[in-house]
């Protein structure tokens, strides 16, 4: 039979989305506890200040019913959450122009040959005379959601 390292633990303290694992060695009430691991509710990452944490039964167990317990946070993007600044900076880093994209993607310069051809990945915004990506898994999920709101206000 395996003996745990901790006779009691607790997940009482959060503070800001990090819940505080707690543990004591002894049952006496005098005792003091101590962090041995913290959550992030938002992330689902665990931080371990005592290693044993890893792979003591009972402290793996109150830790995982923090997770379990945790909803995941999705972020969601408002169009009035983005600054200018923020639009611009987004374009400037992303938009492509008519001749590079068509090098890049080995498609003939003329508009009439590739427009059609680009509107399946990408989206034109004609005051930049630059064309977007609709949808890149090198977007940051803000950058995905910029996108989303540049397309849908075309």
């Amino acid at each position: 039979m395996c003996k745990n390292i901790w006779s009691e633990i607790r997940r009482d303290y959060e503070d800001e989305g990090i819940v505080h694992i707690d543990a004591w060695t002894s049952p006496d009430d005098n005792e003091e506890g101590t962090v041995i691991a913290k959550v992030d509710l938002k992330t689902g990452n665990v931080q371990y200040i005592d290693k044993r944490a890893r792979t003591d039964a009972y402290a793996q167990e109150i830790i995982q019913n923090v997770l379990s317990d945790r909803e995941p946070e999705i972020e969601t993007y408002a169009p009035e959450n983005f600054s200018d600044l923020e639009v611009a900076e987004f374009k400037k880093k992303w938009g492509k122009s008519h001749i590079t994209l068509c090098d890049m993607l080995g498609y003939p310069q003329p508009h009439s040959q590739s427009d059609e051809l680009l509107m399946v990945d990408y989206f034109y915004i004609e005051v930049d005379h630059k064309w977007y990506n609709k949808c890149a898994s090198m977007y940051t999920a803000r950058e995905q959601a910029i996108a989303d709101y540049l397309r849908a206000s075309l």
